[in-house]
């Protein structure tokens, strides 16, 4: 062959080959789901099908952060199907030739619908995604379950999941992973909240007409969030309509509420208003005795946000929240507590990859109360406020890459708590714990990193620094001494106003990763370290809502955590099954000596001890998301323990929140267009408990004690309770925006008074007789009505 045909032949190749590129060649389709406001919308399910006669094979993912997907397809044409739960599916069809760049609108709705988003977000989700030891609960799931008088309850739903647990009704918050109360991070539009409970944690404090979703983080946290060691629970609120007004509420048994959201600004806005409010108490002022209409016993809360699209480009939106409770008899005592926070936020696209979000946040906790009998008449206050600005940056380069990064600065204003005399003749004396100043700052940065279709990592770190401030002119002492018994100071420094006292830093690294098994199965393994500088002192089994929060100072060290945990999940047809074990160390654990009572103790901190606590163990969830019988079912077999000096001789003991076993069974069945039937199953261990081990006479009266310095060495009987409830959709006209359904509920069933605490006496009939009396919060079956309406 001459060198001519050669050429020729090389030529003629190279035009083949080029055009069998060409053929190959793939296009970018990215885009933005957002809502009629203009809001991004994070995890909706968005699903690639090619067109008869061209495209690729199916694709899927989940939007993110900022609402945004990314697909990379062949030439063709494709239909692309938007899905996600209470909003109508949108199903285009589109023809790829080039780079293109879409966003599409969902509008609220679509109920026909609904069963479909749900069975296809949940289906992919648990396997492919990147998150460790996070479970969600749709709202409309929530609804259905049974509920304590009928009255929906985001805390109480998440004590089903796995991992999660509580000391008991009548306790405040929830516990996670061996974790207090104090160490989640509870936020509501991303707005801490102090204290999650109404009426000592019978309700919570999140009104179900005004959440959109609940998302709760135990592990593979990632490094946007901080400050907290156990868990993130994330509650995102609703927005108004911006087509129309909308408008829901329901009556209970025990409370009503009612929320309404209408467009503003010629559709370019819009705001949403809620409220809720118990009822007892006035029905209480009814009545001729006037020990009984003199009593106040009441939670309500409001909640109200806007929402206003600027530009293309930017978006605003105001959110606020005000919740008390209020509980007294006039003329023996009063008590009540708060909460209050605001969040204004503003994100801005600056270009296809690169947006920012920044917020202003506000939270405040306070309670107080007043004992009004003379001659021991005082009124007690303390409270925590926390004011926040953050900026989160989120840089998408490219499918495989997705890059966040931030900083936020937090300022504490604390004072745990002040005792003053009501009256002249009064007891007690004015009583001032030294009130507390600090600020706190965080820096993160996080990547999620496509390595191949198999293998994918989020990693990311967070270093945070904490300075106590004095505040307010005076000596600070630093305490010593032997630990479990009252400590003493060894040093004392004076201080001006706004001097630091003493600061601390700590880097937090974290890693998650997932391999893919097949396209239904994943394992996933995952390191956290968290820090936390805020404190919960009590000195009860159950925290209630007079604890004291307190920040860290030259006495108190921040709390540390490291979390390991390893993960199985798979989806096999209408199922999802997931097993997580875990193993926690947490460092600079604070508690209180033996004798302790935290209010109206100026000088708290020389009465706390410090150590060490361990969790581990193994969760089982299995969730059937189809048909007419559809629900969940959740295990969990864990340890967890303290080693605190100066406390069980220095001895490793059971914590108070430790369950051996805890299982949760939840069941929804569609019995007809008309009735939907539900059913709840809790067995837990018995929470460990101090019971005493000796007795001692004084003045002919016999005293239990606990002889040797024992913490949490008994333990109260199992806990066991079963609810029921039956909903019923009343039918209207056809066409009608009205609708509406009863909720009917039975809750503890078996009738079982499980064991809130146990109080030791002496036998009156027998004085060298020691008795128990059971205390149980809620000891018989509960009957709830409600009733909803939406238009």
């Amino acid at each position: 062959m001459d060198q001519k045909h050669f050429l020729i032949l090389m030529l003629l190749f190279g035009l083949c080959y080029h055009q069998s590129f060409a053929q190959e060649k793939y296009f970018t389709l990215s885009g933005t789901v957002q809502d009629t406001l203009g809001q991004s919308l994070i995890g909706v399910t968005v699903r690639i099908n090619p067109a008869p006669g061209g495209g690729q094979k199916p694709l899927s993912t989940s939007t993110d952060i900022n609402g945004q997907f990314k697909f990379r397809l062949l030439k063709g044409r494709y239909n692309i199907l938007c899905s996600y739960v209470g909003f109508q599916s949108l199903n285009q069809e589109l023809i790829i030739n080039a780079d293109r760049q879409f966003s599409f609108v969902l509008r609220t709705g679509g109920t026909g619908l609904q069963e479909v988003v749900v069975r296809a977000q949940r289906k992919s989700s648990p396997v492919r995604n990147m998150e460790m030891g996070a479970q969600s609960i749709s709202i409309t799931t929530l609804k259905k379950m049974p509920a304590l008088f009928g009255e929906v309850d985001v805390v109480r739903s998440v004590l089903t999941l796995p991992g999660v647990s509580s000391v008991g009704g009548g306790s405040s918050g929830f516990n996670v992973r061996g974790g207090n109360i104090d160490q989640n991070l509870v936020l509501m539009d991303g707005a801490p909240v102090f204290n999650t409970s109404h009426l000592f944690g019978l309700f919570s404090v999140f009104n179900p007409e005004v959440v959109q979703d609940v998302k709760l983080l135990k592990g593979g946290i990632t490094s946007d969030y901080g400050g907290r060691l156990s868990s993130v629970m994330d509650i995102k609120l609703q927005s108004g309509n911006a087509d129309s007004l909308a408008v829901s509420g329901g009556i209970g048994t025990v409370s009503a509420r009612l929320a309404a959201g209408l467009p503003i600004l010629k559709n370019k806005g819009s705001v949403f208003l809620a409220g809720r409010r118990t009822y007892a108490d006035l029905f209480l002022k009814l009545s001729s005795n006037p020990n009984t209409n003199s009593t106040v016993a009441y939670f309500q809360d409001f909640n109200g946000k806007a929402d206003y699209q600027i530009g293309t480009k930017d978006h605003i939106s105001i959110a606020g929240y005000y919740g008390n409770d209020r509980l007294g008899m006039s003329k023996d005592f009063r008590l009540g507590y708060s909460n209050a926070n605001a969040a204004a936020t503003h994100v801005h696209e600056f270009s296809e990859g690169l947006s920012a979000k920044t917020t202003a946040l506000f939270s405040r906790y306070q309670s107080d109360l007043s004992v009004l009998e003379e001659p021991q008449s005082f009124i007690n206050k303390q409270h925590i406020n926390q004011y926040q600005l953050k900026t989160d940056l989120i840089y998408r380069r490219n499918e495989k890459i997705n890059l966040s990064f931030g900083l936020s600065a937090i300022q504490y204003k604390v004072s745990p708590g002040i005792q003053t005399p009501l009256t002249d003749s009064s007891l007690f004396n004015t009583t001032a714990s030294a009130r507390q100043s600090a600020n706190e700052l965080g820096l993160y940065i996080s990547n999620t990193h496509k390595f191949s279709e198999k293998l994918s990592a989020q990693y990311g770190a967070r270093l945070s620094y904490f300075n106590a401030i004095a505040a307010q002119t005076g000596p600070v002492y630093t305490y010593g001494g032997t630990a479990g018994k009252e400590l003493t100071p060894i040093q004392t420094v004076e201080y001006n106003k706004g001097a630091s006292i003493k600061s601390y830093a700590n880097f937090e690294p974290r890693l998650s990763l997932r391999y893919l098994l097949s396209e239904n199965s994943s394992v996933k393994a995952g390191y956290n370290r968290m820090a936390q500088y805020v404190h919960l002192i009590s000195a009860t089994s159950a925290s209630t809502p007079f604890d004291s929060w307190m920040t860290s100072t030259n006495n108190i060290k921040p709390e540390l955590a490291d979390q390991f945990s390893l993960g199985y999940f798979r989806s096999a047809r209408d199922f999802e099954v997931s097993a997580e074990g875990y193993y926690k160390t947490m460092s600079n654990q604070v508690d209180v000596i033996n004798g302790t009572e935290p209010m109206g103790n100026p000088d708290i901190e020389k009465d706390l001890v410090y150590g060490d606590g361990r969790s581990y163990g193994l969760e089982l969830y299995l969730k059937k998301n189809t048909g007419k019988l559809n629900g969940f079912a959740s295990y969990t077999l864990s340890k967890t323990e303290r080693k605190i000096n100066g406390i069980n001789n220095g001895d490793w003991y059971n914590a108070k929140y430790d369950r051996t076993h805890n299982l949760n069974l939840v069941a929804v069945y569609n019995y007809s267009t008309k009735w939907d039937l539900s059913a709840n199953y809790v067995y837990q261990t018995g929470v460990a408990a101090t019971f005493p081990s000796g007795r001692s006479e004084f003045q002919g009266i016999i005293v239990p004690y606990n002889n040797g310095d024992l913490r949490n060495n008994y333990r109260y009987s199992p806990y066991s309770r079963l609810d029921l409830a039956a909903t019923l959709h009343v039918k209207h006209r056809p066409g009608s925006r009205f609708s509406s359904e009863w909720v009917f509920s039975l809750y503890n069933v078996l009738n079982r008074k499980n064991v809130y605490a146990l109080y030791f006496k002496q036998d009156p009939n027998n004085a060298n007789r020691t008795i128990a009396t059971q205390l149980s919060v809620i000891g018989s079956i509960v009957p709830g009505v409600t009733w909803n309406f939406h238009f």
